[in-house]
């Protein structure tokens, strides 16, 4: 199962931003990943089996204080799954994470410019934005055989940011 709530309201960050901006975020990212992953883990009990992915972000891993509230709601969204790992881990499920850097998806390219694109791919070591086949891959990777002694495990695919 793959897990990927974001809400990303631009504007003023932290504790500046409007409460009900705040909430929304909140609801969205916390409180949907709450549910989402709690309809996954009985059902996957029933099944005596599962793994679940959640979408997390590389500013869930890194002080980006244009991203305050983002930020914290993603901490919030790995704290949720993280706290339901060592009980339901003994029970088969395999819960982990991915954490991309910017990705050009057709959202995001609609939004960039070339000159946005070029300045956004000097934040990585890899001097690019990532793309879609890799994050799939990614999550095909902790889907598979191949990871079924990993669990609790966030996999960065950021083009080296964190590496810097």
């Amino acid at each position: 199962m793959l897990n990927k709530t974001a809400l990303i309201i631009v504007g003023a960050t932290g504790i500046s931003k409007a409460p009900e901006a705040v909430q929304a975020m909140i609801n969205t990212d916390v409180s949907g990943l709450y549910y989402c992953m709690r309809h996954e883990v009985i059902q996957m009990l029933k099944q005596e089996k599962g793994s679940i992915i959640n979408i997390y972000s590389i500013a869930d891993l890194n002080d980006m204080p244009w991203a305050g509230t983002y930020a914290a709601t993603k901490h919030a969204v790995e704290g949720v799954a993280k706290s339901a790992t060592p009980s339901h881990t003994a029970q088969g499920l395999m819960i982990n994470g991915l954490a991309p850097d910017t990705t050009k998806t057709d959202i995001i390219a609609k939004q960039l410019d070339d000159r946005d694109e070029e300045v956004m791919s000097t934040i990585h070591p890899l001097n690019r934005l990532g793309i879609q086949e890799v994050i799939a891959n990614g999550i095909a990777l902790l889907l598979s055989d191949v990871a079924s002694f990993v669990t609790d495990h966030i996999l960065n695919i950021d083009g080296g940011f964190q590496a810097k």
